[in-house]
């Protein structure tokens, strides 16, 4: 015969719900419940406890389920961000080599980042209206495009600064939908309450993606040329278009029936009115408008501290090694009580630093401390900006925030690099040698060879000696 049990029972299923007992228990409780009533008044106590087990336990098929789909989009996404970084660096030291111009470099990171500036807000629209699946797979389809036809023009010896420009052009307008695009999904895969601590994770996830592709491009560069990593990026698309088909994710949340500007200019009242948006969006303005260091790398490499394609490689790959150490601080500083705020000034100051490191730097060592500082600090005030734009944001208008917010991220880099070029070229640099005579790639000083690595490059115009060598801006 079965015995009513003593006590409350909704004390005793709040001891269940505050030990997290298994799921076995809490159904086993219901059941005696079905056969044995509790007492008048106490049902509708012991089914709000319930609903709080519910949520203090919840569906382990479900969270297993999650961390995967989390997991194969990251991988796609690292996978990915190898090949566009080391098709970057290998576009910025292509151009060096072509014309030996830190302004023209300058101009090839500009055109990588113009768009983002132009159509970055018309691809958060996009973002928050469309199948993010496929708009993702469209943006990464046309980069493939462009990575393959400059690959194959550049390995058919016929390249031209105009090709590298035109390619980092459609690269960086496929870029423009992928990254909105790309931040929506992560924030649709993660709890809020989550989030700082997800995106701890996957930023220096990406930052592996930062720190292989310049060490792979300076590899590929004295192996058979910049040719060699554009092919490989085209690979890397395909590859992430293939994982997003294996995906199955969750249609937008909410879309938009607004017109493209009137929703636009509604993302833009939101951020108007989200000081903290605001304030962390000048912050990183100013960061890399005056912090700009990816242009100066190859003439730092190759004439200042003359390591050639090879020690380019490694240089690049130091502020992404610097990022992953910033992404395990700012994961063990969103656990303490020290502000973010605060946190996110500090780390700004002192990416400055760095940076002034970098531009004084005489050797290798000086110049790897510099640059993996300035990764280092970056990471952890970026976590700390993505966190809070997500967080203050509405799943709804995400997209476009993001996009408006990475018109500041994106286009600083680009203006900034543009200008550094300018003002590197203003400061004097190497001229071109003769296209015709051989020479290390890369480290040329006067008439010692530095580093015997055969150059002109393979694939360039000097190599194939077909057209003469474009003129220098």
């Amino acid at each position: 015969m079965l015995r009513r049990r003593t006590g409350p029972p909704a004390v005793a299923e709040q001891r269940c719900v505050e030990r997290g007992r298994a799921a076995g228990r809490f159904y086993l409780d219901s059941l005696i419940g079905s056969v044995v009533r509790p007492p008048a008044g106490r049902t509708k106590e012991l089914h709000r406890a319930r609903q709080r087990r519910r949520r203090v336990a919840p569906n382990r098929t479900t969270g297993r389920r999650t961390a995967t789909r989390l997991a194969l989009y990251v991988g796609g996404v690292v996978l990915s961000e190898v090949g566009t970084q080391g098709t970057l660096a290998a576009m910025l030291f292509h151009v060096y080599d072509l014309t030996g111009s830190t302004a023209q470099v300058g101009l090839v990171a500009l055109a990588h980042g113009i768009a983002a500036m132009v159509v970055g807000p018309v691809g958060g629209y996009y973002a928050d209206r469309h199948d993010r699946r496929r708009l993702l797979q469209a943006s990464q389809t046309l980069a493939m495009v462009a990575s393959l036809g400059l690959g194959v023009v550049t390995l058919g010896g016929d390249a031209r600064t105009w090709h590298v420009m035109v390619a980092a052009l459609v690269i960086s307008l496929a870029a423009a939908f992928e990254q909105p695009t790309r931040k929506a999904i992560i924030a649709s895969l993660v709890p809020a309450d989550e989030l700082v601590r997800a995106l701890a994770v996957v930023n220096p996830l990406r930052q592996v993606g930062h720190l292989t592709g310049p060490a792979l491009a300076g590899g590929l560069i004295v192996v058979a040329g910049p040719g060699l990593m554009y092919m490989v990026d085209a690979v890397t698309f395909g590859a992430l278009i293939v994982i997003l088909q294996l995906m199955t994710l969750a249609p937008t949340v909410a879309p938009t029936t607004a017109r493209l500007w009137s929703s636009m200019r509604e993302a833009a009242r939101f951020i108007i009115h989200r000081p903290v948006i605001v304030q962390l969006m000048a912050l990183d303005l100013s960061t890399t408008l005056f912090a700009a260091y990816r242009v100066v790398l190859p003439a730092l490499a190759v004439d200042i501290l003359q390591v050639g394609a090879s020690g380019y490689g490694v240089l690049g790959a130091a502020p992404p090694a610097g990022a992953l150490i910033g992404g395990v601080v700012a994961y063990r500083l969103a656990a303490t009580r020290i502000p973010s705020g605060q946190i996110a000034l500090i780390a700004t100051i002192a990416l400055g630093a760095s940076a002034v490191v970098l531009a004084q730097a005489r050797s290798l060592v000086v110049a790897l401390i510099g640059a993996g500082g300035i990764g280092l600090f970056n990471a952890v005030a970026a976590v700390i900006r993505q966190a809070a734009l997500l967080i203050e944001s509405p799943d709804g208008l995400r997209g476009r925030v993001s996009a408006l917010y990475g018109v500041f991220s994106k286009g600083g880099p680009a203006v900034g690099d543009a200008a550094m070029g300018c003002a590197g070229k203003c400061s004097g640099g190497r001229h071109r040698p003769d296209p015709g005579r051989p020479r290390p790639s890369g480290a040329w000083r006067g008439d010692r060879i530095l580093v015997a690595v055969p150059s002109p490059l393979p694939g360039t115009p000097a190599h194939s000696a077909r057209r003469p060598a474009p003129a220098k801006l």
